[in-house]
């Protein structure tokens, strides 16, 4: 049998075992070997059922179900390889995890039933224990702890030197470009598009700004009167750029200078009247500004780097064998 149609064929066992339990006495077989351990199909088709059976639910069929549950089965048997390395350099290691960390992961499947019977019969038909997920879950953890460890290794063993920051900065300037914005403020009285409740609410916020040309404080007079979202922090709006607000509010807000107050604005929920405290030109942000932000991408990066290689090495002194 050709692979294409094995794995064809376990795309279909996958959307099954996802809906509903496979009986005990289907037959397993050996996907891969990494030195003198297995990794089994029904390990690779646990991990990709439900996203399979999801691509069903949405509508995928034939060709493209295929094409798409092939590509995970593929990253899954990979991953799984992957995790038969580090699980096996974390036991080298010495690395433990704590019994409750464990508990913890148990508790939380429990809550996705309604009882712990009904837990107990899912896993019971599962052909599981709860001993048997506490050591799944266990060395899950011990060869996650052992990639995490390494990648933080990597990360700050990585020589990033100063041309490399400004290199990444003068390469990427359109990742920190930002656009113009202000800081705003609002004092908003509601008015539904009825002649005399605009009047009235006009006529109220005039005072209030009139109030405000005569030094009483904005934010006060907000935090007292507003009847919009964010009236109780003085009718903050907050940083703003083109296309956060209707364009009446946004053409009354760039035109502002900082501390500027707006004429009345209506809009169709009612009327505002805006404070601008703070602005910013749009255009791309210094070095100096960024820099802190660029460093760790690099050495992400480098880690990264570092850990596919460290794995690769490892993965060609497993003897790992896709028997497939």
């Amino acid at each position: 049998m050709s692979k294409t149609r094995f794995l064809t064929q376990a795309i279909v066992f996958a959307v099954a075992l996802f809906v509903r339990p496979v009986a005990a006495e289907v037959v397993d077989r050996i996907l891969a070997t990494v030195d003198k351990e297995v990794i089994l199909q029904s390990d690779i088709l646990d991990a990709v059922a439900p996203e399979i059976n999801q691509l069903r639910m949405a509508g995928a069929s034939g060709e493209e179900l295929g094409r798409k549950a092939d590509a995970l089965m593929r990253e899954a048997l990979d991953q799984a390889i992957e995790a038969k390395i580090l699980l096996r350099e974390a036991l080298l290691a010495g690395y433990e995890v704590e019994d409750e960390a464990i508990e913890q992961h148990i508790d939380t499947i429990k809550q996705g039933f309604t009882s712990t019977e009904e837990f107990l019969r899912e896993l019971d038909r599962a052909g599981l224990t709860v001993a048997d997920l506490r050591e799944r879950h266990r060395k899950q953890l011990l060869a996650t702890n052992m990639a995490m460890a390494k990648r933080r290794q990597f990360a700050r063993d990585a020589v990033i030197s100063e041309a490399d920051v400004l290199k990444y900065y003068e390469e990427h300037k359109s990742e920190f470009s930002r656009p113009e914005r202000v800081w705003c403020r609002q004092i908003f009285l509601a008015a539904r598009d009825d002649p005399h409740e605009r009047t009235a609410a006009r006529s109220a916020l005039e005072k209030l700004k009139e109030e405000i040309v005569a030094g009483a404080d904005f934010t006060e007079l907000a935090r007292s009167h507003s009847q919009a979202p964010g009236a109780e922090n003085g009718g903050v709006i907050g940083w703003i750029a083109h296309g956060d607000l209707k364009p009446a509010l946004e053409e009354a807000a760039f035109a502002l200078p900082v501390d500027g107050i707006s004429s009345i604005v209506e809009t169709e929920g009612g009327l505002h009247l805006l404070k601008v405290e703070k602005k910013e030109e749009g255009g791309v942000r210094p070095f100096q500004e960024v820099r802190q932000d660029i460093e760790p991408r690099l050495r992400d990066e480098a880690a990264e780097e570092r850990y596919n290689k460290w794995v690769g090495e490892l993965r060609k002194r497993s003897r790992v064998r896709i028997v497939f």
